[in-house]
């Protein structure tokens, strides 16, 4: 089965070989858990009950670490245990994928 993908493509292998379907509106991102609105782009990743929508920003986020994590590891991570710096899971999101669209993948 192709991946699937929903909003506008962005530079990801997602979208170079998987299917473009219709943006899920009114579901929850099995990451952030906030619903997706019509101006979403993200995909399907396996989560809690199957094949579920994740944001793209969600989805990096899961990977690379939350925004603390890349802004202050240690203090956040370390000492404060929380790798989002104190945001929500969608904000701290939102914010890795600027940064990395302002900084690169970090090493």
């Amino acid at each position: 089965m192709q991946p699937r993908y929903f909003g506008e493509p962005w530079p990801s292998g997602i979208c170079e070989e998987g299917v473009r379907v219709p943006v899920p509106v009114g579901e929850m991102c099995w990451w952030c858990e906030e619903t997706i609105t019509e101006d979403a782009c993200g995909s399907f990743m396996l989560g809690p009950t199957g094949m579920d929508p994740m944001h793209r920003e969600c989805a990096l986020r899961s990977t690379l670490g939350g925004i603390g994590h890349l802004e202050d590891h240690h203090f956040w991570c370390v000492i404060m245990g929380d790798p989002d710096g104190g945001r929500t899971k969608r904000y701290s999101a939102l914010e890795v994928w600027a940064w990395v669209n302002a900084h690169g993948i970090p090493a």
